[in-house]
């Protein structure tokens, strides 16, 4: 009987060392793509689909994700503000289906709040990100991994941070798998901040890059601060165009 009350109690202490505003995968939600979803906000999308009725209806066209290309309408709902923590384990997001032959839903996470994102040690999420316009976040101890590419599609590009967004990553892996055009971090526009700490960029273990293999890829005017990180098995490290600016420290 003491024995199993000690396990209750630890298993308390370890939960007391979260914060409780804080939603832990897969604790209180078994996805991380829920988890942030509920912490940070969901971007809703609404497509305008032409009517059947209409004489000059035609099929609207299906991209590589099973999706219409449509004119489409979206809102940002945003969520509690809570912190995201993740047990160590893989999760993942948006794999090809080769059964299918389309990727599976939701191809990418779109963030335009705030996000603290925390993994405890051998957690790996695979799936790609976009940090829209007026959205932050810190993302810590996490290796951030992206496969989605097919040849002749484009793909391997893990995380895109638009103009007025700022981000930091700190003591994390980011790597992507190999594509026709592969990037790690790609930060682009006015007022996009990027910083990476104590991290390590590179490709995925023992998978080649691709021909246009990039770590970081800055342009328009985004600014990118890299200290203490290390990049890996790259074709190029670093491509700054069009006024960005990235400081290695």
């Amino acid at each position: 009987g003491e024995e199993d009350e000690d396990d209750e109690e630890g298993g308390r202490r370890q939960r007391g060392n979260i914060p409780e505003d804080t939603v832990v995968v897969p604790d209180d939600c078994s996805r991380v793509v829920d988890a942030v979803r509920k912490a940070c906000g969901e971007l809703v999308r609404y497509q305008n689909l032409p009517s059947p009725h209409e004489p000059s209806y035609t099929e609207p066209q299906v991209d590589n994700y099973g999706d219409f290309i449509t004119q489409d309408e979206h809102e940002w709902i945003p969520g509690t503000g809570q912190k995201v923590h993740v047990r160590a384990g893989e999760y993942s997001w948006g794999t090809y289906s080769t059964r299918r032959k389309r990727f599976r839903y939701p191809q990418v996470i779109a963030l335009q709040g705030h996000l603290d994102l925390a993994g405890e040690e051998g957690t790996c999420l695979t799936g790609q990100w976009h940090m829209l316009a007026g959205s932050s976040g810190h993302v810590e101890n996490i290796m951030l991994l992206t496969m989605q590419h097919l040849p002749g599609h484009g793909g391997g590009l893990c995380v895109h941070i638009d103009g007025d967004a700022s981000w930091k990553f700190k003591q994390c892996q980011l790597r992507c798998y190999p594509g026709p055009l592969t990037t790690v971090l790609a930060v682009s526009g006015k007022g996009a901040y990027l910083e990476v700490e104590e991290c390590l960029i590179a490709r995925a273990s023992n998978h080649a890059i691709g021909a246009l293999g990039y770590g970081i890829f800055a342009w328009k005017e985004a600014v990118a601060k890299v200290v203490d990180s290390d990049f890996h098995e790259l074709k190029v490290a670093v491509d700054c165009s069009f006024a960005a600016t990235v400081t290695l420290e």
